[in-house]
């Protein structure tokens, strides 16, 4: 069996500037970007890591597939760059992230030990912290984060992870709206191209 990890850096709440510098930095981040991938990655190597979480994989909803497929991380998973490890993919329902995915009500699992959905990916840890991203009402995404010590995720962290999902999940939702729009665009002006065609078809 292996041997989990002990981590002796005791637990500290955030103050109220920090956590205010740590959303008002995540909402002024992705005002610029215009891609799911650069969210992702912005949110497991800035944003969680500005918490002090030793690890986190966000994982986005693959409906065709039904599964979570990791997208970004930080951490062990993340070696270099924008580079996944041993990328593994949940079915829906499975494990503490995949319920999540499917319930959309976050989880604080202070011993990982007595869940039995808990699924070890790279290596085992005692905590887990899990808050889907939701765009109307469906759970599109979800930020899974471990810690090797038993009860190390607090309240407080669960409300700021919280908010940092809603945060993203705007965002996620204007880029989807932006993207609807240009495919109306592009269908009429494939529309307008045809009837031109035909015009001087009929000339």
């Amino acid at each position: 069996m292996p041997v989990l990890k002990k981590e002796s850096k005791p637990r500290r709440n955030l103050s109220f500037d920090e956590v205010e510098d740590i959303l008002i930095y995540f909402s002024g981040s992705i005002l610029g970007k215009d891609r799911e991938e650069d969210i992702f990655w912005d949110l497991a190597k800035n944003v969680i890591a500005r918490l002090g979480f030793v690890d986190c994989v966000i994982y986005a909803v693959n409906s065709r597939s039904r599964k979570l497929v990791q997208r970004a991380a930080h951490g062990p998973k993340n070696p270099t760059q924008r580079i996944i490890m041993k990328p593994i993919a949940i079915p829906l329902g499975m494990g503490i992230t995949g319920f999540v995915a499917t319930t959309g009500i976050a989880e604080r699992i202070r011993d990982t030990t007595q869940d039995p959905r808990y699924i070890v990916d790279d290596e085992p840890r005692r905590s887990e912290l899990t808050v889907p991203i939701m765009l109307r009402d469906k759970v599109i995404a979800v930020i899974d984060c471990e810690h090797p010590r038993k009860d190390f995720f607090t309240a407080q962290h669960l409300r700021i992870v919280k908010a940092i999902a809603s945060i993203c999940a705007i965002k996620l939702g204007h880029l989807e709206a932006q993207g609807n729009v240009r495919k109306k665009e592009a269908k009429l002006l494939r529309a307008r191209h045809e009837l031109a065609e035909l015009k001087i078809k009929a000339i």
